[in-house]
């Protein structure tokens, strides 16, 4: 008598010694299981942001304006943090509906004034600011592109 080979532990084992490839097990015996099953994922760092200043700036929310004939005037305050400010750490950028104007005084930190909807339409080529003599005040000075234009509130 022939010896026969030992009966296989279970129906999927045995469905595959069988079957072959034909056996519904068939995709079970070819996938590594165990601890090699997969590799382990390996984080990646998909992007990175480097922040200047680990604070938010502050909203400048107080100010005074002045509408004058071809222009517009805003007054900025510049008391407490703002103290010892001077025209060179002040920048601005203007556009022909909104401006933003970052103020970055020597004791640290930003202060911003962003207007996103100005009252009427400026000439941005025409527009500058500066600390009066006595270091006081903020002056920004929006040039009107319609003299005509009454603003009755800076903001929209």
């Amino acid at each position: 008598m022939a010896e026969s080979s030992p009966a296989p532990d279970t129906k999927t084992l045995a469905s595959q010694a069988s079957k072959g490839q034909q056996s519904y097990y068939y995709w079970h015996a070819s996938v590594p299981s165990g601890e090699n099953a997969a590799p382990k994922p390996t984080p990646q760092l998909l992007s990175a942001e480097t922040r200047a200043s680990e604070q938010e700036p502050a909203s400048i929310e107080s100010y005074a304006f002045l509408d004058d004939d071809r222009v517009v005037k805003v007054y900025i305050s510049l008391v407490g943090p703002l103290a010892g400010l001077k025209t060179e750490h002040v920048e601005a950028v203007y556009e022909h509906r909104s401006i933003r104007v970052v103020l970055r005084p020597p004791g640290g930190g930003e202060h911003v004034l962003a207007v996103s909807e100005l009252s009427h339409s400026v000439l941005p080529e025409g527009c500058k600011h500066k600390v009066n003599k006595s270091g006081e005040k903020l002056v920004i000075t929006l040039d009107k592109a319609n003299s005509r234009d009454r603003w009755p509130k800076l903001r929209r």
